[in-house]
């Protein structure tokens, strides 16, 4: 019998090349923890980022994992289910958070070149999704006044945020300040920052924020821009920041369909918004959110933003500040505000804006508007309102 050893030479070719083949596949996704038995695993989540190849997916187990993780390559990180469990956290070591980088030195109201302890950071350039999972910091033995605690850190990187639960990104620090001296619980949950050389784009959706220190989510710098959707945010009650902040040149893409409650003033006579826009690029929409329990619920420092649709009620001072120019704030529910449903801020030469179509219930006034503002007010819904509309900086 004659034998093709040629073909046979052929043959073994293919099936050496479809196994390789069919192993390239499979390590495109991996696990950390037990219970994918079917998947090549890790014991935690830095180990998986380093095996998995770029592009690939980490399935990650319900189970604790307490590490710092620095991802460095585009990947989609997944928490998965495993019988009756759905809990995969990432918590911080057993010796507590430290510092592991420093933010850029853009001009920031917050955190400019400051020391930060990142509980993920995603890496210049790198594009991530994270989703499934919880983001806790409890217990992350940060000094007081010691470095700032953050969930996740996308530095000049992009990605999507979705159903990831944020817990206690917060430590406190003693420092004398505005009303003498104070303990303020500081820390950002998203952290989203460009320093112009790449674009830092970040989608937020459907996730839930608990006890951030100072912002859940924060935008800073041209090149940062954030879209948030179907997001729950709750404050500590007495707070240094912001719900969300998008500031110095950042954008706010889309802020829709948010619930936020208790960003609340300490005694500081500086302000606490439940959403604030300073110094962005502008257009930005922000509607259908819901804010209670804020000193100020949404405040716009930039110009050519929409405000529409939002409910806002029980706000210290204001519902809405504008400070810019070309706003149109519309279509909102303001209620029981202790100053004004709506303040066009006097001392800002706001021009051009619309404020109109709104109902306001419980405020002294629906309406303050700066003598030193030229903008469009009304016509309004208003109920049980002291002043319908008035002119200036206060109402008594």
């Amino acid at each position: 019998m004659t034998t093709n050893t040629a073909g046979l030479s052929r043959l073994a070719v293919l099936l050496v090349a479809a196994t390789v083949g069919a192993g390239t596949a499979s390590a495109k996704t991996t696990a950390v923890g037990t219970c994918r038995p079917d998947l090549a695993s890790y014991d935690s989540l830095t180990d998986a980022v380093e095996g998995t190849p770029v592009g690939g997916t980490i399935q990650v187990c319900p189970g604790s994992y307490p590490e710092q993780v620095t991802i460095d390559k585009d990947l989609t990180i997944s928490g998965t289910q495993s019988g009756n469990s759905g809990l995969p956290v990432i918590v911080p070591p057993a010796t507590g958070l430290v510092q592991n980088t420093v933010t850029y030195n853009v001009t920031s109201g917050f955190m400019q070149a400051r020391g930060i302890a990142a509980q993920i950071i995603v890496s210049p350039g790198v594009n991530v999704t994270i989703r499934n999972l919880a983001v806790d910091a409890t217990n992350n033995g940060i000094p007081n006044c010691g470095t700032t605690p953050v969930g996740i850190y996308f530095s000049d990187s992009s990605g999507t945020v979705n159903h990831v639960a944020f817990k206690n990104q917060q430590a406190t620090c003693y420092r004398s300040g505005d009303l003498g001296v104070a303990t303020y619980p500081y820390g950002d949950a998203v952290f989203v920052q460009s320093d112009g050389t790449l674009p830092a784009v970040v989608s937020v959706l459907n996730s839930s924020f608990h006890n951030p220190g100072w912002m859940a989510v924060h935008a800073d710098g041209g090149g940062a821009s954030i879209t948030m959707k179907n997001n729950t945010l709750v404050g500590p009650g007495l707070t240094d920041g912001n719900g969300i902040l998008v500031e110095y040149g950042a954008e706010a893409v889309a802020i829709t369909n948010n619930s936020e409650s208790n960003a609340l003033l300490n005694g500081q006579v500086t302000g606490f918004w439940g959403i604030l826009l300073n110094v962005c690029s502008g257009n930005s929409l922000v509607n259908n959110n819901t804010l209670s329990n804020t000193q100020i619920g949404i405040y716009v420092q930039c110009g050519n933003n929409t405000i529409s649709g939002n409910w806002v009620f029980n706000s210290q001072l204001d519902g809405v500040v504008i400070c810019g120019n070309g706003n149109t704030v519309q279509s909102n529910t303001i209620n029981d505000s202790g100053r004004a449903g709506v303040n066009v801020l006097q001392g800002c030469a706001a021009t051009s804006n619309i404020v109109s179509q709104n109902t306001f219930d419980g405020a002294c006034a629906g309406t303050l508007v700066g003598t030193d503002a030229v903008s469009t007010v009304g016509p309004n819904t208003l109920f049980n309102t002291k002043y319908l509309s008035l002119p200036g900086a206060t109402c008594n």
